[in-house]
């Protein structure tokens, strides 16, 4: 007979997942003898690791199914695992598929859910580990851990109490599941809350100082998540026409005797501002592109004193931002991997001003495709548009002279400036848009590679403007950034007199809608 007591049994599993916390857990099982029979993770460092145990290990979810079936096993672990398993894959250990969720089941299904919790200012918390099954996030629940939440939690300091207690969890978990003590028991739906990855609590994250100083509060600690990435968003109000993002904010003893908004005292370290209920004490912003600003250049800029009150942006423009943000939101990993991996060009005979002066010298010159390319175009290419062509033939030009056939160029389209035409302060209306040529390709062959690119960049569209200070590998890739982000800007106009003239690149060009006249602008 088995001893109850002392009986444990060693299992095989797969793990699935991301992050620092399937390692940790991954060491637990080892620790205990388990045998882990494969890893699977788009993370670079979990694939380290893997390989220096000599665990088989992959990366591509399009090799799941081949790579877990080539041995029969006990358990499947999700740890930290962003995509919904399929059900041919759910059902292919002997015993269990189990995910790690860190809330309290049900409540929180989704992802974000500690932020979530935060800004609805919840007093306890716990992190799950569940039963799998086709519902997202609904399986029997196998291990409920609870996690305090202090007056002072940020997002980033939440998730740190809820990695701890995964850990902790966890090892409870492989005694029960080795020692065969398991008993799941059953969500109770009625409870369930759940939260999509296209879910915002309100337009752009832009907060009303109309709102309590204690909803304020826990609405910019919610968004805090340290030097780890946060795609969900940053905490915004709003200053005439700009957005400022609040990095830190303190709730004050003092009751609000002033509307909403009122600034009751500028000191050297923070200004007072009335909400709701309590006063504020705002002590650190930035720019809506990330740019650190102190509180002494906040009350220059935009003329600051005490009895200034802070307007909500209109109703409308709210709707707008909400509107564009749910139908862009699904590009932001592309735009991330684009901002990451962007590659700057020197532009040829474009002179460098230095940065003492005040003004810049350019030379601009309008240009009118020749009759006679018209022609040649209509003829031989019909199918091709003629501002393409233009675009087209400047960046090879620009390849050519400047020896470097990969590289990106900033770019606006027609269309992307109508979408924007009330809404440019929140989101890039300037985007990178990736050329890469060879200098073997005929001008046929660059044509089609450049308008391939044209139109993968017009189909993600663009992407928020606090995106720099949302994912550190884009604040890195950029922090070489000095100047401007793209010596050179290409803009499709509807004609020349509606191209942007505040730019100062290096090298800018406006392309008609027609394509037979365009724009050039050198810095001299």
């Amino acid at each position: 007979m088995k001893d109850a007591e002392n009986y444990q049994e060693q299992f095989t599993c797969f793990l699935i997942g991301e992050t620092s916390l399937l390692i940790q857990c991954a060491e637990v099982l080892l620790k205990r003898e388990h045998q882990i029979l494969g890893v699977i993770s788009p993370d670079r460092a979990i694939g380290q690791w893997a390989n220096k145990n000599g665990i088989p290990y992959i990366e591509s979810q399009d090799d799941w199914r081949d790579f877990l079936s080539q041995h029969s096993f006990d358990y499947l672990f999700s740890i930290a695992n962003s995509l919904r398993l399929p059900s041919e894959i759910l059902c292919l250990p002997r015993k269990l598929s189990i995910n790690y969720h860190d809330s309290p089941l049900p409540k929180y299904a989704g992802i974000n859910a500690t932020s979530w919790a935060l800004m609805n200012r919840e007093k306890t918390y716990a992190v799950t580990w569940h039963m799998m099954s086709d519902q997202f996030d609904e399986g029997d629940i196998l291990k409920q851990f609870p996690v305090e939440i202090a007056e002072k939690d940020t997002a980033f300091s939440l998730d740190t109490k809820c990695y701890e207690a995964a850990i902790h969890s966890f090892n409870e978990l492989i005694n029960e599941l080795s020692e065969e003590r398991v008993k799941p028991r059953k969500q109770n739906l009625e409870e369930r809350t759940y939260f999509s990855r296209a879910k915002t609590p309100i337009a752009g994250y832009i907060f009303s100082w109309n709102r309590c100083a204690f909803d304020i509060d826990a609405f910019v600690r919610a968004l805090d998540f340290g030097p780890y990435r946060n795609s969900l968003g940053t905490p915004k109000f709003a200053i005439k026409t700009e957005l400022i993002i609040v990095s830190k904010l303190e709730v004050l003893d003092s009751l609000t005797e002033f509307s909403p908004g009122t600034i009751t005292a500028i000191e050297p370290g923070f200004i007072k501002i009335s909400t709701a209920s309590y006063d504020v004490a705002l002590h650190q912003v930035r720019t809506i592109d990330g740019q650190n600003l102190s509180i002494s250049e906040l009350v220059a800029q935009f003329g600051l004193h005490e009895g200034y009150q802070f307007k909500d942006i209109a109703p409308e423009l709210k709707k707008d931002i909400e509107t564009f943000d749910k139908l862009i939101s699904k590009h932001e990993p592309f735009w991330v991997d684009r901002l990451t991996t962007l590659q700057r060009i020197t532009v040829p005979y474009a002179k460098s001003t230095a940065s003492h002066l005040k003004s810049k010298c350019y030379v601009d010159v309008n240009v009118t495709l020749p009759p006679n390319v018209i022609t040649f175009l209509g003829k031989c290419h019909p199918e091709w548009n003629q501002g393409d062509f233009v675009l087209a033939a400047i960046v090879a030009y620009l390849a050519r002279i400047g020896g470097i056939g990969c590289f990106d160029i900033g770019f606006r389209d027609i269309n992307l400036q109508g979408q924007l035409s009330r809404i440019e302060f929140f989101f890039a209306s300037y985007i990178p848009c990736h050329i890469d040529i060879n200098f073997e390709q005929n001008f046929k062959e660059v044509f089609a590679t450049v308008r391939q690119q044209v139109e993968l960049t017009k189909q993600c569209q663009t992407y928020t403007r606090d995106i720099t200070l949302r994912y550190p590998e884009v604040k890195k890739s950029l922090s070489w950034q000095r100047e401007e982000l793209f010596p050179v800007i290409v803009e499709r106009v509807q004609n020349l007199a509606t191209r942007e003239k505040k730019l100062s690149n290096a090298l800018r060009l406006a392309i008609s809608q027609n394509g037979k006249e365009c724009w050039l602008k050198l810095k001299d």
